[in-house]
């Protein structure tokens, strides 16, 4: 996983095995993102956060979010890893 190499795929640095506590340490690329979305219970929908503005979450920004999740499980499907845990991040607008 040391040698994936992709805009939406967190970078693994290092992999450091404890044995004596029985422990993986696993060595990442920093996430500064925070959370995404948050529900907005006076509106009843959920609201996208941005550097502390608040946006409505449209069509254009899930179609998105979609395609750049794709885009990153097709890279690693096509160098044979499997992914169970998929979160959206750096999220780029590109048509």
């Amino acid at each position: 996983m040391k040698k994936l190499d992709h805009p939406y795929v967190i970078k693994l640095y290092e992999v450091l095995d404890d044995p004596q506590n029985d422990k993986l340490y696993l060595i990442m690329e920093y996430a500064e993102e925070k959370q995404l979305i948050e529900w907005d219970d006076n509106n009843n929908k959920f609201i996208y956060l941005k550097e502390e503005n608040y946006e409505d979450i449209n069509e254009f920004f899930i179609k998105n979010i979609i395609r750049n999740c794709l885009k990153a499980l097709s890279y690693l499907h096509n160098n044979s890893i499997v992914h169970r845990d998929i979160k959206p991040q750096n999220i780029v607008f590109d048509n």
